[in-house]
């Protein structure tokens, strides 16, 4: 992958160093639950902590979205996990949180 261009951090290496280079920033704003949910899924991939808190962000837009869209859910547990990993909240409240989320 790397000889393709990517980062191990999921996102695209450039040997292009100016400012316009933030292929970080979203194409779209979501419409619905499920453009929200892919969007969260794609910040969650590039293991920054910027985009950490987009996915989280877009999860709970997913959610305001619509209360009953289980993979965001299952994605904002995953998401809880990864939370308490890097250390942004401590184990014990990160993985209530995931449970919570399971749970809904």
């Amino acid at each position: 992958l790397k000889r393709r261009g990517y980062r191990f951090n999921g996102g695209v290496n450039s040997s292009d160093k100016s400012e316009n280079n933030n292929h970080h920033a979203p194409v779209f704003a979501p419409e619905n639950a499920y453009q929200a949910y892919q969007l969260s899924r794609i910040h969650y991939h590039h293991n920054t902590l910027a985009d950490i808190f987009a996915a989280r962000a877009l999860l709970e837009k997913a959610i305001g979205f619509d209360a009953d869209y289980a993979p965001a859910y299952a994605a904002l547990a995953e998401l809880c996990t990864l939370e308490a990993i890097v250390g942004i909240k401590t184990p014990l409240e990160s993985f209530a949180a995931a449970k919570t989320a399971v749970r809904q």
